[in-house]
């Protein structure tokens, strides 16, 4: 069985040539060249490379197809951009003014802003003074000044106090909070327990707690109902209602009041009136005088 033609070029039909042969190939360039190209490997390279640019030229054209898609990507990448940078701009600026209104309203400043309306209005009550002394200030305007001022000075020294005590309730809050930070545990239905900074005892010695109520020009002072009194009160008459069949009397512990309870009555005071006593009188006179017959 006969074997194929070797191509030229090949190993196999180069082996079969002398040494004069393969000198005289080596001087003879386009032979080379030839058996070269004729060879498998060569073919298979040739093939490959223009697969190569068919499959090149087809991206480059899909490419070419997508090119207006990508220009306007890249305009709306820029107009992206430029909104972004005006969002940060804007972000930047409404910053910086929360900033200032945080710095403008916070508890301190606001408690500044009321000292210094308190000054003010405290300046104003002794410049009307010394107006109203030297007389340059009729009495119907300096009445009606002096008052409208020393409103605006009471309310705002109430609400200076009420601020700072706020303030001072916070801090020792968080102070407490930093202490312990788990604090103690409470039942959620349980109600809150009392002041004892408002609670008066009622049966000892201790004079009552009074609120200062500083509102007006003249300080008022609200007693609990709980509280001991001093001085003897009269009790307010009996109710004559008999209780219903099966029902106990109350006990006495439940007409003391509860400390914290609101406030209630404590007693009447009566009122002399002109008619009692002239009914006295006229039976006084009744009895002196003898019988008619």
């Amino acid at each position: 069985m006969s074997r194929p033609a070797a191509p030229p070029g090949s190993p196999r039909r180069l082996g079969a040539l002398s040494t004069a042969q393969l000198r005289a190939l080596l001087q003879d360039e386009p032979r080379l060249q030839r058996a070269a190209r004729l060879s498998r490997k060569f073919q298979s390279l040739q093939q490959e490379r223009e697969m190569c640019l068919a499959s090149n030229c087809t991206q480059a054209r899909v490419n070419l197809s997508l090119r207006p898609r990508l220009e306007d990507g890249k305009a709306s990448l820029a107009i992206k951009y430029q909104e972004l940078r005006e969002i940060r701009e804007a972000c930047w600026d409404k910053q910086q003014r929360l900033e200032a209104y945080l710095e403008k309203w916070s508890p301190q400043s606001a408690l500044g802003q009321l000292q210094a309306r308190l000054d003010a209005s405290e300046a104003e009550s002794e410049v009307q003074i010394e107006q109203f002394l030297a007389q340059d200030l009729p009495l119907e305007s300096f009445l009606e000044s002096f008052c409208q001022s020393r409103t605006r000075s009471h309310i705002c020294r109430t609400q200076l106090e009420k601020l700072q005590e706020l303030l001072q309730k916070d801090q020792v809050q968080k102070d407490q909070v930093g202490r312990d930070p788990a604090g103690p545990t409470k039942c959620p239905g349980a109600p809150a327990s009392p002041s004892p900074a408002r609670l008066a005892p009622l049966r000892s010695g201790v004079a009552p707690k009074a609120f200062d109520l500083s509102y007006g020009f003249v300080p008022a002072f609200l007693i609990p109902s709980e509280a001991v009194v001093p001085f003897p009160v009269p009790a307010a008459p009996p109710k004559h209602h008999l209780p219903a069949l099966g029902q106990q009397p109350a006990s006495p512990c439940s007409e003391i009041p509860s400390p914290g309870s609101p406030l209630r009555l404590v007693g009447h005071i009566p009122v002399l009136s002109p008619q009692p006593v002239r009914r006295q009188q006229r039976l006084r006179q009744q009895q002196q005088e003898p019988p008619h017959r």
